[in-house]
């Protein structure tokens, strides 16, 4: 599983773009953003993705702190079973897209 993680210029709402690898059966996403101080500000369950590439839009529950160090936490399941877990850090700072 490979994630990148873009701000909107509003630095409100977040631009998720995740690809996974191939599946024999569908897994499901969660995905947990937090603070700098740890707060969970936004949410994302996705029962059975079905596309191997996905992106998402997710709405920050508190006002942003531009330029703070964020995280993104993927929890890749099926059923019981973890399939891939990981964490990755992100300015909260807008850019230009990677095609």
């Amino acid at each position: 599983m490979a994630a990148v993680v873009y701000p909107y210029p509003d630095l409100g709402r977040l631009w998720l773009r995740v690809a996974l690898s191939a599946f024999a059966e569908y897994p499901n996403l969660d995905v947990i953003i937090t603070d700098p101080a740890g707060n969970q500000v936004a949410t994302l369950s996705v029962i059975e993705v079905r596309e191997q590439e996905v992106a998402y839009t997710l709405h920050l529950r508190q006002a942003p702190q531009p330029a703070a160090i964020y995280q993104a936490h993927f929890l890749l399941t099926r059923g019981d079973v973890t399939l891939h877990r990981s964490t990755i850090d992100f300015p909260l700072a807008f850019v230009e897209p990677a095609s």
